[in-house]
């Protein structure tokens, strides 16, 4: 009998999806990124920790654009719902900012402490502040965009598709979607070494689950993953794109070449990257304006 799809033991599983064992040198990535971090809030200005939400853990920190009326770029970070900070991720904003974008970085409650669902509720909250509050930071709230890495990339394809009715914002408040190795069909974590703190239930994989919907109401979507990443994140990548076009989607895949699933997030650091250029043009695309007009 099987566990999902071809897998019959979590050991299987975990072997796709922890993705720490896809690489052999993750404490290189760890410094690299906690580096680019620090020196990132040193170079830019940022205005940190801004409450958008009632517990402590919902704060966000704002890297504006040189620019008035710029598009916005809310980064949702990964670490499997369960670890890691906004702050781990801050190296993000370097070549967005420098693209002329104002950068929005979410922090929020864990699991266990929370589930998966209050994640979403939360980074829904962060989309309400920022459509009430990016103008105070040379963003444009008619401009916002999603973009998130791993269980980042889970949350901003389900921010993508939110009804934004119960919290009085128009439907279209975010113009468009960009998940990086995202995850967008949680059954199989429910078989895996993560289930002890995700605590998924069959409810939570229907509702949580994008790749599950009967049918997707998406603003257009960028969806990137690295080559040398696992099957299943390819896979899901590729299943995810397949659902939306099949649903009358605008959608976009990129596998990034010689990337794995640490170092593919990375290149948002570089404005001159391939990953920032793909995004420059996406937005570019998908706004109602030019950038920092």
């Amino acid at each position: 009998m099987n566990l999902f799809r071809g897998f019959k033991t979590s050991k299987d599983i975990n072997e796709e999806y922890n993705a720490v064992l896809s690489v052999d040198n993750l404490g290189m990535y760890i410094e690299q990124d906690l580096t680019r971090s620090k020196e990132t809030r040193d170079e830019l200005k940022c205005f940190e920790d801004i409450p958008y939400g009632s517990s402590e853990d919902e704060i966000l920190d704002v890297y504006p654009s040189s620019h008035m009326n710029s598009p916005v770029v809310v980064f949702i970070h990964g670490g499997y719902w369960k670890s890691l900070s906004s702050k781990d991720f801050s190296f993000v904003a370097k070549g967005l900012v420098e693209k002329g974008f104002t950068v929005v970085l979410t922090n929020y409650s864990l699991c266990p402490k929370v589930s998966i669902p209050e994640i979403t509720k939360q980074n829904c909250s962060a989309i309400e502040w920022t459509y009430n509050n990016s103008h105070k930071f040379n963003g444009n709230n008619q401009k916002i965009f999603v973009c998130g890495h791993s269980a980042g990339g889970h949350q901003a394809a389900m921010l993508a598709l939110c009804d934004w009715n119960d919290l009085d914002l128009p439907n279209d408040v975010i113009k468009g979607c960009i998940a990086i190795s995202g995850l967008f069909d949680l059954s199989p974590l429910k078989f895996s070494w993560l289930q002890t703190e995700i605590n998924l239930t069959e409810k939570i994989i229907l509702e949580q689950s994008p790749l599950l919907e009967a049918s997707l109401n998406s603003p257009s979507t960028m969806l990137i993953v690295g080559e040398y990443e696992s099957i299943e994140f390819k896979r899901q990548s590729s299943d995810y794109a397949d659902k939306l076009r099949d649903s009358g989607n605008d959608v976009q895949l990129y596998f990034s070449t010689g990337k794995n699933h640490f170092s593919v997030v990375q290149d948002l650091y570089q404005s001159d990257s391939e990953l920032c250029s793909n995004i420059e043009r996406f937005i570019k695309l998908n706004d109602s304006g030019a950038v920092g007009t």
